[in-house]
């Protein structure tokens, strides 16, 4: 493997190391399902660079085959299961879609390297589940408001990962024209140009992903925070309007005496209810 393409896939593999520990810190801390389908995301998406790894120093040709196929699964299965959670902020896809989508990516290329060859099963894995995450990418400029409502400030940072996905289309199709078979980038290759252009927006993607997941959150925990300031002073507006009412009716001399406990005891549930 060229000494930069090993460099950039060990950086490729911290990155996705990081978002595989991000996912899971907010999962335990959270909750959320979100995190869930993050978590396992960003770890078949480390997988598909532990795969490449196997697939160079391989010396058994059938073997680096099988391993080259299942990088090229895992990859696109974890790059698929990310763009999921990440939307789930925003929409529901049904689960039939999502268990459709991950068989339809394990299966047909396994069947298709058995039957036919290694290149059409890598062609099958990765063209059509990317046709699908692009044009997913897209609904969000339907739900402009809601899109915006939730991403806040960095919904920015979400249209330049769009525009380098769709970028990435014409680099690839270019590159799989210039190059007859889809190992190139792993073994003899030198060109920095070709290197660069198949890599750098897939690294600089990938720590978008990151940064706009973070981003999200800590917009969605600040709006949760102010709604619940907002809450409390309302309620603590009430309940002090509430003391200051009952402690005018103790001040009237002709309060009877079950009169006067009761008005007591409202007063102690307020000032519990304050401390809560």
């Amino acid at each position: 493997m060229n000494d930069l393409v090993l460099f950039i896939h060990m950086l490729l593999l911290l990155l996705r190391i990081i978002g595989l520990i991000m996912a899971i810190d907010f999962y335990f801390r959270l909750r959320n399902k979100i995190f869930r389908i993050l978590s396992l995301g960003w770890f078949v998406w480390t997988l598909g660079i532990l795969f490449t790894f196997f697939y160079v120093i391989s010396d058994n040709l059938l073997l680096s085959e099988w391993f080259y196929l299942f990088a090229a699964i895992f990859t696109t299965l974890g790059f698929f299961l990310v763009t999921v959670g990440f939307f789930f902020y925003f929409l529901k896809p049904p689960t039939k879609f999502i268990v459709l989508i991950c068989s339809y990516v394990i299966i047909v290329p396994i069947i298709a390297y058995i039957f036919i060859d290694l290149i059409t099963a890598i062609q099958l894995a990765i063209g059509p589940i990317n046709l699908i995450i692009f044009g997913v990418f897209l609904i969000p400029l339907f739900k402009k408001v809601e899109f915006k409502k939730t991403l806040g400030k960095s919904v920015r940072w979400y249209y330049v990962l769009m525009i380098l996905g769709f970028l990435y289309i014409p680099i690839t199709i270019y590159l799989s024209v210039k190059y007859t078979h889809w190992s190139w980038r792993y073994e003899s290759t030198t060109d920095i140009i070709d290197i660069t252009l198949n890599f750098m927006i897939v690294i600089i993607a990938t720590l978008l992903i990151i940064l706009n997941t973070s981003n999200i959150e800590y917009t969605l925990s600040t709006k949760e925070k102010s709604t619940l300031k907002d809450k409390y002073s309302h309620n603590l507006g009430n309940i002090m309007q509430s003391i200051s009412s009952s402690l005018e009716l103790i001040k009237r001399k002709n309060l009877s005496k079950e009169e006067a406990i009761e008005v007591e005891g409202i007063i102690e549930m307020k000032i519990d209810e304050s401390c809560l």
